[in-house]
């Protein structure tokens, strides 16, 4: 179930009239981009959208009875650019969607005469739909296959919280690894293939494959991504009616904004506690198995079969912490040493370190001693235990105790249910990190 199906069912349940307005068609789109006068000046939407719900056999009227869905907002700066005077001058609602909205803010970044597209503060209200948590996942087993924590686990520590390949998995419909990797590899190259209407020419899928490899490898030898891996690609700049504006996008900072990546900040001073750099984490486990596994097929160097778990276990732990604070990892030359993950309570300075079959604490266990942190946590793929009053062991099956465990107000998290006190005067905006996903 994605955002457009969302929306139209709550234009279905809240509203007399829904006025769907899909701007992936190209038909719709040419019809807003061939009507000049209609936008960019005074936008007298009523006038527009009257007209167009002609056009498409559609009905609207200008009251609160009427919710508008602008679906792909992001290829029309036009359209994007009003709907805060869509907001504040008229009685329809609205609501939008889009997913590679993160264009909006890249377009901006490279922009030499300005932002292209405005970000309208207080009457914009954005929703990030992610993939799965293992949270939810559990939830859905609960729900409609019950299966053990354990099972779970092993699932979503490999195949990640895409809506079809979760869907597929408790159906039993897809039972194999073979079968999960071509549910990702579907919705990887949807990615592919969608992206390239955002760039000039042409671009190889290895590309991606070997920025999202460099990622691994990142997270592996804990060093930056290889500048060498930072393709650059030429923006088209066609999402403004036609208006061809070429710049420069690095492939890294292009799949941030698809959220299939995202980053946590490295520190390696404890008395300033200052992010020196970032690190960059999967936002799906199942993409970044994908990846992995084709890295090891070809051979790439940096990444080996032995270490597969142990890295997908540790962007596991980064999700994890992803739904309640920022992920931090400690890392420093002199003294050499390196904790996977530091979360503060207030002044207390938790240590978590991702042991998948084992292994050393050595800097933890220093600092430990040091007292610039007070506990431990070791997050390991056993039921181990320590005699230590100050070492928390956890199963890797449990880390949704994890949140709690570190100080956080247990059900109060990323994903939380919003606030029912929203009212439709605001604009709602979702957007999603694959396509045709939620």
């Amino acid at each position: 179930m994605g955002k457009t199906f969302i929306l139209k069912q709550l234009g279905r349940e809240q509203f007399k009239q829904t006025l769907f307005v899909n701007l992936r068609d190209p038909k719709i789109f040419n019809w807003f981009a061939n009507n000049p006068g209609k936008i960019g000046e005074c936008d007298p939407w009523i006038r527009v959208f009257s007209e167009f719900a002609k056009y498409d056999g559609q009905k609207f009227d200008n009251s609160k009875n009427t919710l508008v869905i602008l679906d792909e907002v992001q290829l029309s700066q036009g359209l994007f650019n009003s709907m805060r005077d869509m907001v504040n001058d008229y009685n329809f609602k609205l609501s939008a969607t889009g997913s590679y909205l993160g264009i909006t803010t890249v377009m901006n970044r490279v922009a030499v005469d300005g932002e292209q597209y405005f970000h309208a503060a207080g009457d914009v209200w954005y929703l990030d739909m992610n993939p799965l948590t293992y949270r939810e996942v559990i939830a859905a087993c609960e729900k409609y296959d019950p299966k053990p924590f354990e099972e779970v686990y092993g699932f979503y520590l490999r195949f990640g919280g895409f809506p079809s390949v979760v869907k597929a998995w408790l159906q039993g419909k897809a039972v194999s690894a073979s079968d999960h990797f071509e549910h990702i590899k579907q919705i990887y190259d949807t990615l592919i293939n969608e992206s390239q209407q955002y760039f000039e020419g042409s671009f190889p899928k290895s590309a991606w494959t070997n920025t999202l490899t460099s990622v691994i490898a990142q997270i592996n030898r804990r060093v930056d991504v290889p500048i060498s891996q930072k393709i650059s690609f030429q923006l088209s700049g066609a999402m403004e009616m036609g208006k061809k504006k070429p710049q420069v996008i690095e492939s890294l900072l292009w799949l941030e904004s698809c959220n299939l990546l995202f980053t946590g900040d490295v520190f390696s001073n404890w008395k300033t506690i200052q992010p020196v750099r970032e690190r960059y984490y999967f936002t799906d486990q199942g993409l970044m198995s994908l990846i992995v596994s084709i890295a090891l097929s070809e051979k790439r160097p940096n990444i080996e079969r032995s270490h597969m778990y142990g890295l997908l276990s540790e962007n596991f732990a980064a999700l994890a912490i992803r739904e309640f604070t920022r992920p931090m990892t400690y890392s420093c030359k002199n003294p050499r040493g390196e904790i996977d993950f530091v979360s503060w309570d207030g002044n207390l300075a938790t240590a978590v370190e991702v042991k998948f079959s084992g292994g050393e604490t050595k800097t933890s266990d220093r600092l430990l001693k040091e007292g610039k942190i007070a506990r431990l946590i070791k997050l390991a793929n056993s039921e181990a235990v320590e005699d230590r009053c100050n070492v928390i062991c956890l199963p890797l099956w449990e880390i949704y105790k994890l949140g709690e465990i570190l100080g956080f107000i247990p059900g109060q998290h990323l994903y939380s249910p919003v606030s029912e006190s929203l009212g439709f005067d605001d604009i709602i905006v979702t957007t999603d990190p694959k396509p045709g996903e939620a």
